[in-house]
């Protein structure tokens, strides 16, 4: 298991999807997917869903993240052509109502790109 001092770091991919009016953020480190209406909202709905893998995969005992595989090759090709954003820190949930427990590892999004 990953310890306190070891940090997560992913990128991620934002588009949007013209066609069902939403935008799709998608990591490459680890085939998680997230969709919201808005570019903000999204990447809000990521750090919900890629905290939740980390806690299920704690509750089951399992590593964090150990058994979701990297998304699909297509992706990264589609991330080197897209604009880069300027580095933000996207904040750990801590300070929702969920008491998240004390060994979910740190995670940062290093790089994230818009695609259009």
């Amino acid at each position: 298991m990953l310890n306190a001092k070891q940090s997560i770091i992913i990128r991620l991919l934002l588009s949007e999807d013209k066609e069902n009016e939403c935008w799709i953020a998608e990591c490459l480190d680890y085939d998680i997917v997230a969709q919201a209406d808005g570019i903000e909202e999204v990447q809000e709905e990521f750090i919900r869903m890629f905290t939740s893998k980390i806690i299920i995969d704690l509750t089951n005992g399992v590593k964090p993240l150990s058994q979701v595989k990297q998304a699909p090759s297509e992706l990264q090709a589609m991330f080197n052509t897209s604009v880069q954003l300027p580095p933000e820190p996207i904040p750990f949930p801590r300070s929702s109502n969920y008491d998240y427990p004390a060994d979910i590892p740190p995670y940062q999004i290093m790089d994230r790109r818009v695609h259009f």
